[in-house]
């Protein structure tokens, strides 16, 4: 009953600095039908069932980059893309992101946002990933929060961002995978 409770205050207290946008809604299983989507070597939306299609995906993977073809070996491969892709970004991409993470923010003049690393998202945007930490309501700061941003540079108009998530869990692996939420929305 206590945990319950504690886990209650927690959510109630976090909310007060971050709108709650959507809990946890991605599986690892997800996460890897969308790197794999993003390989070109599945199609379709991520449901985050290891079926015929993913497996033969996951195999063609690990052929691939010369990896064997377990579950955990195919996700050490996975890990490396984002440090390996990883990328500088522009003082315009940047400011666009701390723009765009502070205005989910509920006191966005608190935020401390920190860009860990960036990285293509093969999808023609940039993934943005790092941590957040805002006050809330009663003005101490709540903790930090992972978050990606997918960055849209347009040469002519400059920097801007399309989509933010803040969330510990789902940002958390799409960064760490190499892949964004783009690859689950679209088809």
């Amino acid at each position: 009953m206590l945990s319950i409770h504690f886990a209650l205050v927690t959510v109630a207290f976090c909310s007060l600095a971050f709108p709650v946008v959507a809990q946890s809604v991605l599986t690892e299983e997800q996460v890897i039908q969308m790197r794999l989507k993003q390989e070109g070597l599945l199609s379709g939306k991520p449901d985050g069932k290891i079926g015929p299609k993913t497996k033969a995906a996951m195999e063609e993977f690990a052929k691939l980059k010369g990896v064997g073809g377990t579950k955990s070996e195919i996700i050490e491969e996975m890990v490396k893309l984002p440090f390996e892709q990883s990328m500088d970004i522009s003082k315009s991409v940047e400011g666009a992101v701390i723009e765009a993470v502070s205005a989910k923010l509920r006191d966005p003049m608190s935020a401390k946002i920190e860009i860990d690393r960036a990285y293509p998202d093969g999808a023609g945007y940039i993934a943005v990933c790092g941590t957040v930490n805002a006050k809330n309501l009663y003005g101490a700061y709540v903790g930090e929060q992972a978050f990606q941003a997918l960055a849209d540079v347009l040469p002519v108009l400059g920097a801007s961002v399309n989509f933010v998530l803040i969330d510990d869990n789902d940002a958390t692996l799409m960064c760490s995978l190499g892949t964004s939420f783009n690859h689950f929305v679209s088809q």
